[in-house]
């Protein structure tokens, strides 16, 4: 497949969109749970905030306003916080069953395809790099696929639900720590890319491994030879692979370290000057301690899409070879 980062996933969704659509229910019931998962997170701090308000004795306002008057505030704001534990827990296991069952079905879906394709008589690909496509990118995707919509989803709309709440705090915070993160998953994006042409390679060098030891494990004694360069090389390119996904990471944690100095130098003065009050500024420290390292597995899940896409490419020039009948109908007219 030819063509950008962008169009290249954009195509590969649409060439499993028949399948997708046929497991989507599991794919609905993990966002739904993914929303549920971030709305808990985003709530932890206003129980908390409460108790610090009750602590201190300020004036009945805020989160205190919302306290039933009968009773401990604390024991009903230690209970709320409670209530949102328990409600994430059980959000988070709906996603991440559903989100199992989706990428199980698609996998599956698609080696089945493959091997009914096959079966019917297609193009004879090497025997070696059809196994390690079938076996060995429809694992890499299936387990890849699990992990990047549990994860991607999960962090990327807790980061969204960040900027919302800095936003409705101080829009100046909200825009100081979007135009980072802008800044931020663009680098993430870019290092995907590189991450997904070295994956490709890799790949494709793993799929002339297999063909030689299949070759090699048939008698050849030249192919049993050469397996040892294969392997350095498959070797380089995974270290290769590594390597870079650990610099984008590197730059990730460095924008976003220098992205919450400048919310907390700018929420700093702003208590300063009066124009957001400590307890709002204790909120932006919560959510800022809690956004560090969804954050960073953000970055770094867009990485593993890079990954998941090299193995799914694969899988899709199995599946769309052409029949060998037909070639053999077009040869002979």
């Amino acid at each position: 497949m030819k063509g950008s980062f962008p169009a290249r996933l954009g195509t590969v969704v649409g060439r499993l969109s028949p399948s997708i659509q046929r497991h989507r229910r599991y794919l609905v019931t993990g966002s739904i749970g993914t929303l549920f998962v971030v709305a808990c997170r985003l709530a932890y701090p206003w129980p908390l905030r409460g108790v610090l308000e009750e602590a201190f004795n300020t004036k009945k306002g805020g989160v205190s306003a919302l306290v039933p008057d009968s009773g401990d505030p604390v024991v009903w704001l230690v209970g709320v916080f409670l209530i949102i534990v328990i409600i994430q827990g059980l959000a988070e296991l709906v996603q991440r069953v559903s989100f199992a069952r989706f990428s199980i079905g698609l996998t599956r879906d698609v080696r089945s395809e493959i091997l009914t394709k096959l079966g019917r008589g297609g193009e004879r690909p090497d025997t070696g790099d059809a196994i390690a496509r079938i076996i060995g990118d429809s694992a890499r995707f299936k387990s890849g696929l699990k992990g990047v919509l549990i994860r991607l989803t999960q962090n990327g709309t807790f980061f969204v639900g960040v900027c919302v709440m800095l936003f409705i705090i101080d829009y100046r915070l909200g825009v100081v720590f979007l135009t980072g993160g802008v800044v931020l998953l663009g680098v993430a994006g870019w290092g995907a890319s590189r991450v997904n042409k070295v994956a490709r390679r890799l790949r494709r060098k793993e799929g002339e491994l297999a063909g030689q030891m299949h070759k090699a494990l048939s008698g050849d004694i030249k192919e049993l030879a050469e397996l040892d360069d294969s392997e350095k090389r498959a070797a380089k390119a995974e270290a290769k692979t590594t390597r870079m996904e650990g610099l984008t990471i590197w730059a990730v944690h460095v924008l976003l370290g220098i992205t919450v100095c400048g919310v907390l130098a700018l929420g700093l003065h702003d208590v300063r000057t009066g124009r957001i009050a400590a307890a709002d500024l204790f909120t932006v420290l919560f959510y800022l301690l809690q956004v560090h390292n969804p954050t960073v597995r953000l970055g770094r899940q867009a990485m593993r899409v890079g990954r998941v896409l090299a193995s799914a490419e694969r899988l899709l020039k199995l599946l769309d070879r052409e029949p060998q009948r037909e070639e053999k109908l077009v040869r002979v007219s």
